[in-house]
């Protein structure tokens, strides 16, 4: 129910680079929670392709790799990266990151388009811009506390629950600090802003992924009553957002009525006379400052 919600809609809908690397990257969750992090062919694989589609993703990639090699390491089969075998496994990832890499911090460095994001922090950017959109009754401050209280019970959870997690929900846990970690070393070191947005989802779904998980594992051992009533308020407590604050045909982006002459009429308004109109034999309804 809360997919219904107003920004996953224009996620998917609006932005194809998006909503394309979206799936591959559960894809990837996926491979990866199915077999404990064992086929790592597939996690690659997917994540790497991922990263073709949009390179918020080479965030997971990164963790990914990293943990795959601390694990190597921690094992002792440190060799095995370097075999043939790890070749095979790991060469989508190779090919992906060499091309990847450079063409990113050219963007940050050089054009300097790599602003897709704010400054004001991982929980009230990238977790408070979902949960502000997809509830607008919640006030800003509210909104930082409830994705704080979100991240500190997802980790209480972990601490509490590690020795007897499912060794790909351990992973999958393991990957979404590690990322924070990688959020926030971008920023401080490189610069680079916290994610905001659409880009904010690629964090936003698979937080969500272990906060179901950790609801499930909780009420196994609760009475069954309780799961049907926890759902059945879950389930009323969305439909009642969504008929109350969502529309079919509008978004806080765009409507039916929204267009380009309304923009120009309030740009005409406001600034007056320092607007006049720009004449070309394509465009002859722009007005430019």
């Amino acid at each position: 129910m809360h997919l219904t919600q107003q920004l996953p809609g224009r996620f998917l809908f609006l932005s194809p680079g998006y909503a394309l690397a979206l799936p591959l990257l559960c894809a990837a969750f996926y491979y990866l929670i199915r077999s404990g992090g064992q086929s790592r062919f597939p996690v690659y694989a997917f994540l790497s392709v991922s990263v073709l589609a949009n390179f918020t993703s080479i965030y997971f990639l990164l963790a990914w790799s990293l943990w795959d090699f601390a694990d190597l390491l921690r094992q002792r089969k440190l060799k095995l990266w370097f075999s043939k075998t790890g070749w095979n496994e790991r060469w989508p990832m190779y090919l992906v990151l060499s091309w990847s890499l450079p063409v990113i911090l050219y963007i940050k460095y050089v054009t300097g388009d790599l602003e897709e994001g704010q400054k004001n922090g991982f929980l009230a950017d990238t977790l408070g811009v979902f949960i502000e959109r997809s509830y607008p009754f919640l006030n800003h401050s509210m909104v930082w506390y409830l994705s704080l209280i979100w991240i500190l019970l997802l980790l209480l959870f972990y601490l509490l629950h590690r020795r007897h997690l499912e060794r790909g929900w351990r992973i999958l846990f393991e990957l979404c600090g590690m990322v924070i970690g990688l959020i926030h070393f971008n920023f401080y070191v490189l610069h680079i802003p916290f994610p905001f947005g659409r880009t904010s989802f690629f964090f936003v779904v698979p937080l969500m992924l272990l906060c179901c998980y950790a609801i499930t594992a909780l009420l196994q051992r609760a009475p069954r009553t309780w799961l049907q009533v926890l759902t059945g308020l879950m389930i009323l407590f969305q439909c009642t957002c969504f008929m109350l604050y969502r529309h079919v045909d509008t978004s806080l982006e765009w409507s039916k009525q929204q267009g380009l002459s309304a923009c120009f009429r309030d740009l005409y308004h406001i600034e007056k006379t320092s607007v006049s109109p720009a004449f070309s034999d394509e465009y002859r309804s722009l007005w430019v400052l």
